[in-house]
């Protein structure tokens, strides 16, 4: 599919992720963004499929917001080679019905890219949350680590100092 459906845009947003402490704090630091390849425009490759875009009635997208109708048109509209197009096909109605679809896949392609961006906030802020959590799980890590060997110390300590009036016990010195 050629955009970001319903799908990926609705799985955003109001979920609320938790996780247990164990949670990254053994695992190493946060991925960073993927990197890209610089954007290039294609070339204009295939033929525009007339019948095809004869078949697509605009009113209907804009009423049902037809997203599966707009996908199925956008390389049309995005790859066609309008050069290399008969010129019987370009009439004004053809004209104005590409343009148009234009316009709508231009519509939805600048509503994705706003959801994206919400999303890409949401996400930062959610990151920048776990890391201080993880951060504070790390550091009461460390706190119950120190206590635990200070209570092992004291075990060791307590147990040679029973261990001592037993063999005083023993012997009669009690």
């Amino acid at each position: 599919s050629m955009f970001p459906t319903k799908a990926l845009l609705s799985g955003w947003g109001g979920n609320d992720v938790t996780g247990n402490i164990d949670q990254g704090l053994t695992s190493p630091a946060l991925a960073s963004q993927p990197a890209f390849p610089p954007f290039k425009f294609e070339p204009r490759r295939t033929r525009i499929d007339w019948r095809l875009l004869h078949g697509v009635d605009i009113n209907n997208i804009v009423r049902d917001v037809d997203l599966d109708v707009l996908e199925k048109v956008v390389s049309i509209i995005a790859f066609g080679d309008i050069e290399a197009e008969d010129t019987r096909h370009l009439t004004e109605l053809n004209f104005l019905k590409v343009f148009r679809l234009a316009q709508l896949i231009i519509e939805y392609l600048l509503y994705v890219q706003d959801c994206l961006q919400s999303t890409n906030g949401y996400l930062q802020q959610h990151r920048s949350q776990q890391e201080k959590y993880i951060s504070a799980a790390r550091l009461r890590v460390r706190e119950l680590e120190a206590g635990f060997k200070t209570a092992k110390r004291e075990l060791r300590h307590a147990r040679k100092t029973v261990k001592t009036f037993e063999t005083m016990a023993v012997m009669g010195k009690l």
